[in-house]
């Protein structure tokens, strides 16, 4: 039977060892607490986290959008900015290849100065995105004025070397400022701001007028404004030399008459043929004015004239141009282009 001091020290010691064992255990929570704490968080945290971090960042910068990037959900965001309007610096985009300036977005309906200064809160133009030129600026600048640039003595050689993208491209850097009535699809293709699109309408147009007698008409084409025509003018310049600007052409006709034994007797006889000038569009009340005025005013076939009087009567009357666009529904020939093609010369 152990006695009393046996049992106390027993009892002491199984103490001390449950005290130890609870510190042990204390200690190993402690650390298993900091450590926990300390580690980074998980996954789907983390992502939380960086999208939070992400979505509060870019509202506290706004940062500015490359406008030649910018997506059709970029441009509806701004306040002020609608579907409509976006959509036309978008196809106005399409159309010109890149956007040079956000000044420029002036050249679209609808966009004044005090869009483009919203405009320009929210984006702006990389360098960087369109094909750069390196320009050695003529002394005398071919300045777009109501005569004709003809003096060929005042012509000065711009030499423009186009950097293209791609190292293979064989086209030839063209030699500015170029006779508009001889440059090629290609060489205004190099022309800073002058896409695909652009140069077409541009050899299609001279094609259709024979020849350009004035800079002035480039504005007739759907698409070039003050802006645009200002720089081509940079670039290129009608000589008189390439057309006739005589209202009349002078034939004169020589006949023999009979040779006699001691002379000989000519009659000449001229005859002078008039050259009509060339018939120009003028603007027309398309609620007013019928089938045949129509026709006449805007240079249109008698059966596009009678489309437009008829789609008139159908929704009793137009209410703004736009309207005319309904005729495509109906037949398919008079689409957007048609639209394009008469859409300055007509009011309501």
């Amino acid at each position: 039977m152990p006695d009393k001091a046996s049992i106390i020290k027993a009892i002491s010691l199984i103490a001390a060892a449950g005290l130890f064992a609870a510190c042990l255990v204390m200690f190993y929570v402690k650390n298993e607490h900091e450590s926990i704490e300390g580690e980074p968080a998980e996954s789907a945290p983390a992502a939380i986290t960086s999208f939070s971090n992400e979505h509060s960042s870019h509202e506290q910068d706004n940062s500015p959008i490359d406008i030649n990037k910018a997506t059709l959900s970029d441009l509806m965001n701004i306040d002020g900015i609608g579907d409509v309007t976006s959509q036309r610096i978008l196809n106005y985009r399409t159309e010109h290849g890149v956007i040079h300036d956000i000044a420029e977005l002036t050249e679209i309906d609808g966009i004044g100065e005090e869009t483009v200064s919203l405009l320009m809160k929210y984006f702006y133009v990389d360098e960087k995105d369109y094909i750069e030129f390196t320009t050695t600026t003529p002394s005398t600048t071919h300045k777009r004025t109501t005569t004709h640039r003809t003096s060929t003595s005042r012509r000065e050689t711009t030499s423009t070397t186009r950097k293209t993208t791609t190292a293979a491209s064989t086209t030839k850097a063209a030699v500015f400022p170029i006779d508009i009535n001889k440059i090629t699809c290609d060489e205004l293709m190099q022309i800073d701001g002058v896409g695909d699109v652009l140069a077409d309408k541009i050899i299609s147009f001279r094609t259709a007028k024979g020849k350009i007698t004035d800079m002035e008409q480039l504005l007739e084409i759907y698409g070039i404004g003050e802006g645009t025509l200002d720089k081509l003018c940079a670039y290129l310049y009608v000589d008189a030399a390439d057309y006739s600007k005589a209202s009349t052409t002078t034939t004169v006709t020589t006949s023999k008459a009979t040779e006699t034994t001691a002379k000989t007797t000519q009659t000449a006889t001229m005859s002078i043929s008039t050259t009509a000038p060339e018939k120009q569009k003028r603007r027309v009340n398309i609620n007013e004015a019928d089938a045949a005025e129509i026709a006449d005013a805007l240079l249109i076939d008698n059966e596009a004239a009678d489309m437009i009087v008829w789609l008139r009567e159908k929704i009793h009357g137009y209410s703004n141009i736009l309207e005319v666009l309904y005729l495509e529904e109906f037949d398919g020939r008079y689409d957007v282009d048609f639209y394009n093609g008469i859409k300055d010369y007509i009011y309501v």
